[in-house]
């Protein structure tokens, strides 16, 4: 079965680095994230945020590079359609 599941906690600050709150395109991302399927948000998270490789994070969400690429794939289409439709 897939899981989707990170293999660490994710954690959802509230504000950004020292303190700072966050600017509006980061809010922005931060609630259109929200709005995706976990395995979504975890995948894009792992991928693009922690900088693991699709080799790393295929045995742990139970499919190949290849399907993984697509998922990364459609996953980045929906947050940037989810952005756009915040203007």
């Amino acid at each position: 079965g897939t899981n989707s599941s990170p293999p660490y906690p994710l954690k959802s600050p509230i504000c950004a680095g020292g303190g700072e709150p966050f600017s509006d395109l980061a809010l922005a991302v931060r609630l259109a994230l929200e709005q995706l399927e976990p395995a979504d948000r975890n995948l894009l998270w792992l991928h693009d945020g922690e900088g693991y490789t699709l080799k790393e994070l295929a045995p742990h969400f139970g499919c190949t590079e290849v399907c993984l690429r697509q998922r990364l794939h459609r996953a980045r289409q929906r947050l940037k359609r989810l952005l756009s439709d915040e203007k």
